[in-house]
């Protein structure tokens, strides 16, 4: 990859620019996951309100009614909530380390080597435990997600 980080950062310390990426790098990871819930949680209440139409035609029973639709959606709702939890705790994880990372830049100014280290030992840690975003979201995705990176380090 060239040139994935900020540009904007190339004239700063080696210890601010290496904070500015790791911040970054944080609200990226977090903002792809919040943005896959949400799509995850979309289209899985599309698919149970098409279940519902569907199983609407032909004036079923009660009991009819509610075996076409939980049957058929049971799957998907295990798998929807699955996806959820799991990205949902990598993000609140992402949240927490961000926020720790924040507080450095307010109580010190600028982080030392040893604390940017055990920041990056926790972030390959998050990413090793963390479920996987399908690519094809990702792509979709990566775009506006490079341009929000590049506004937010030249904030920074």
């Amino acid at each position: 990859m060239t040139d994935w980080y900020p540009i904007e950062i190339s004239g700063l310390t080696k210890e601010k620019a290496i904070f500015i990426c790791q911040k970054t790098n944080l609200y990226y990871d977090k903002s792809l996951r919040n943005k896959f819930i949400r799509a995850t949680t979309i289209v899985s209440l599309l698919i149970f309100g098409l279940i519902v139409t569907t199983s609407l035609i032909g004036n079923p029973s009660f009991v009819d009614f509610m075996v076409r639709i939980f049957a058929p959606f049971f799957p998907i709702l295990f798998l929807s909530m699955k996806f959820i939890i799991e990205h949902f705790k990598a993000a609140k994880g992402l949240s927490d380390l961000h926020n720790t990372i924040s507080g450095f830049d307010k109580s010190t100014g600028n982080p030392s080597m040893s604390d940017l280290r055990r920041v990056q030992t926790k972030i390959f840690g998050s990413r090793k435990d963390s479920p996987l975003v399908p690519d094809f979201f990702y792509n979709k995705k990566r775009q506006k997600l490079e341009e929000s990176m590049h506004e937010n380090a030249k904030q920074s």
